[in-house]
């Protein structure tokens, strides 16, 4: 995104917003990235108006990736699942159309895996309770219903919170 105001118009136009290759974000980026996670607006003034303003309100899921780290304030990262993924082998690395086959041909078991996993989790979370609550904790009993779903222990979201 180029701008704040890029940002919200891209959220109030799709489901999730997506960047992908990022090398940074800027403060007020990372800011914009937090109201969206939990919900808030942007205002500009209105085209071709002296005193109107426009308001985007929205909140969505953001999705962002890259080599280097980029959430790098604690607001973001308190509203991040960090997923430090591991480089391919050479030996294991797929061109364009292999890659698109073999999603293909796994993409409705992955689908199915995520809705089991939805599902074990909606059954798990009225049962999470935290010992303290951090800032973001509804957010953290989700974590921790999605860790127990897939079967760590107890108060394994706080240990694990970058995967």
């Amino acid at each position: 995104p180029k701008t704040v105001e890029d940002i919200f118009v891209a959220a109030a136009n799709n489901w999730l917003v997506s960047y992908e290759n990022l090398s940074s974000l800027t403060a007020e980026q990372q800011d914009a990235l937090c109201t969206l996670a939990t919900g808030g607006g942007f205002a500009a003034r209105q085209l071709f108006t002296n005193g109107e303003e426009h308001v985007l309100q929205t909140k969505r899921p953001v999705v962002v990736n890259g080599i280097s780290v980029i959430a790098t304030r604690a607001d973001l990262i308190n509203r991040a699942v960090h997923l430090d993924v591991p480089a391919i082998p050479a030996a294991r690395r797929k061109d364009d159309a292999e890659a698109r086959d073999a999603w293909e041909w796994d993409r409705a078991r992955v689908f199915t895996g995520l809705l089991d996993l939805f599902t074990v989790v909606c059954h798990l979370l009225p049962e999470v309770q935290l010992p303290y609550r951090q800032r973001m904790a509804d957010f953290e009993r989700l974590g921790e219903a999605v860790m127990r779903a897939l079967g760590e222990p107890h108060d394994s979201w706080r240990q694990h919170q970058h995967l």
